[in-house]
Order: C-alpha cells, then sequence, then structure tokens
C-alpha cells in the first residue's frame, strides 16, 4: 500500500474537518488504484513532519511532538 497526506480538500469533505486533520490517502502500491483515506488529528497547528509505518501503527513527527495512530484495517 502507498500512502500520501493530502493537500487537498475533497469535494465532500467538510472544511471544519479538512482543517484540524491531516487526511492520509490509501493506494493500492501495484497498480496505484484508490482505495481508502482516513484522518489524523493536527497537533497545535504543528505541522506533519514525516510519518513513518511499523506494521499497524502509523508514528508521525511534528514540530516538537511523536504521535502514533493505530491504522485502519
Amino acid at each position: 500500500k502507498l500512502y500520501i497526506v493530502s493537500e487537498l480538500k475533497a469535494d465532500n469533505e467538510q472544511r471544519a474537518s479538512f482543517n484540524t486533520n491531516d487526511v492520509i490517502d490509501v493506494y493500492d502500491g501495484a497498480d496505484l488504484d484508490y482505495q481508502a483515506s482516513f484522518m489524523i488529528p493536527k497537533r497545535k497547528k504543528r505541522p506533519l513532519k514525516s510519518a513513518r509505518f511499523c506494521g499497524d501503527t502509523l508514528f508521525v513527527l511534528y514540530e516538537g511532538e511523536i504521535a502514533s495512530y493505530k491504522l485502519p484495517d
């Protein structure tokens, strides 16, 4: 799977939700077909710097903070 942090608001997405969350789009790694999206909360308006996966956990580095999230199935 390929995970991409989306910088664009989807047509069906609420502006308030987009402004308070980072959207991660999921694509099939082989044929690049879109599969799904999920959101992780923005942290005190700190920009997302980097993200790494370990199994089903997403570790996110924000400016001055690290957070972890269990990935959806």
